[in-house]
């Protein structure tokens, strides 16, 4: 599909703490854990470079950015958007 113009990204984001399904995840992990919901965000938040999760406005931007003209030579490759979770 390179030479009809298409570029293909996967945006490999970790956990986005915004997110609706995560939260329920979170809550249910919390439970078995016997902590709270905040602790088990926090756990997850401390394992990146900058001690936070992406949140989906971050992810977002960054997709925005790589939709653009400003990433036209980026193809066939995963983007991690995750905060430094996953360091390579």
């Amino acid at each position: 599909i390179g030479p009809d113009n298409v570029r293909v990204l996967c945006l490999r984001t970790g956990a986005t703490p915004d997110n609706p399904v995560l939260q329920a995840v979170y809550t249910e992990l919390a439970k078995t854990l016997n902590t709270t919901k905040e602790n088990v965000e926090k756990i997850d938040a401390d394992k990146t470079a900058f001690k936070r999760l992406p949140l989906l406005k971050d992810v977002a931007k960054a997709a925005v950015i790589l939709a653009s003209d400003y990433a036209n030579t980026i193809t066939a490759t995963a983007v991690n958007v995750n905060n430094g979770l996953v360091v390579e």
